[in-house]
C-alpha cells in the first residue's frame, strides 16, 4: 500500500524516491537543494581543500602590499561586525568570539574560488559556488556539539541553516569575486615568467660556441 503522503515521484532525473509535500524533491534531494542551492550540490572536503588554503595563504602573503589586497582586508573585517539576517549576524559573532580576522574570511574565499576554478565539474560557477563561499566563511570555526545517550556520545558539527551560507556567499560573490580572479590571474603570469627565466638560465646562449655542458653533466 502506497504511503497517503507519498505519492509523487522526485523530480531529479533518475531518483526513485518518493516527495514528502509539499516539497518537490524526495527528503534526500530537498536537504541537498536546502544546504547547497542545487539537488547535485555537495560539501567539499577539508583535505580536497588542504591546497587550495596553502596557495590563497601563498597569494595573500606575495601581494599584501598591493592596496586591492589590503581594502579587501579591512572590507572582510568590516563583514564581521555588520548586521545581516539574526541568523547570520550570529554566526558572525561567534566567528569573531573565535577570533576569526578579515585576512582569514578573506583566504577562505580564494581558496575555494581557486577550487572553482580548478575543479569546474565539481564545484560549478552557479549557485552551488555562492553556497560554497559561505559554508566556507562559517566553517572557519566549527561549533562542535555532543549527543549522550548512556553509554553512548557521539560528536558532530552543529547545524547552520543553508540561508546563512547563501547570504554571506552573495555577498562575498558580489564584493570580491574579481579580486579573486584578479589574484588568481597574476599569480598565473608570475608563474609564466618564473617559468621563462628558468628555461633561459638552463638553455643558455644556444648560437655561443661556449655553451656547452661538461659531457658527465650533460649525460646526466
Amino acid at each position: 500500500m502506497t504511503h497517503p503522503t507519498r505519492t509523487r515521484r522526485c523530480t531529479v532525473d533518475d531518483c526513485e524516491g518518493y516527495c514528502i509535500p509539499p516539497s518537490r524533491f524526495c527528503p534526500a534531494h530537498r536537504l541537498r537543494f536546502l544546504r547547497h542551492g542545487d539537488t547535485s550540490g555537495r560539501t567539499i572536503r577539508l583535505r580536497e581543500l588542504k591546497p587550495f588554503n596553502d596557495l590563497a595563504e601563498r597569494l595573500l602573503c606575495t601581494y599584501a602590499s598591493r592596496p586591492d589586497t589590503a581594502a579587501a582586508v579591512q572590507w572582510c573585517e568590516r563583514l564581521l561586525t555588520a548586521r545581516l539576517d539574526e541568523r547570520t549576524t550570529r554566526e558572525l559573532a561567534r566567528l569573531r568570539r573565535g577570533g576569526v580576522t578579515g585576512a582569514d574570511v578573506l583566504c577562505a574565499g580564494l581558496a575555494q574560488w581557486a577550487y572553482a576554478e580548478r575543479f569546474p565539474a565539481s564545484l560549478p560557477d552557479d549557485v552551488r559556488l555562492t553556497y560554497a563561499l559561505g559554508r566556507a566563511v562559517v566553517r572557519l570555526r566549527r561549533q562542535p556539539s555532543v549527543f549522550t545517550r548512556g553509554s553512548l556520545t557521539k560528536r558532530y558539527s552543529r547545524y547552520v541553516p543553508g540561508a546563512v551560507f547563501r547570504e554571506l556567499g552573495m555577498i562575498l560573490r558580489e564584493a570580491l569575486c574579481l579580486f579573486f580572479t584578479r589574484l588568481l590571474r597574476l599569480h598565473e603570469r608570475d608563474r609564466e615568467a618564473d617559468a621563462d627565466l628558468r628555461r633561459a638560465i638552463r638553455e643558455g646562449a644556444p648560437d655561443d660556441p661556449r655553451n656547452i655542458l661538461h659531457p658527465t653533466r650533460e649525460a646526466r
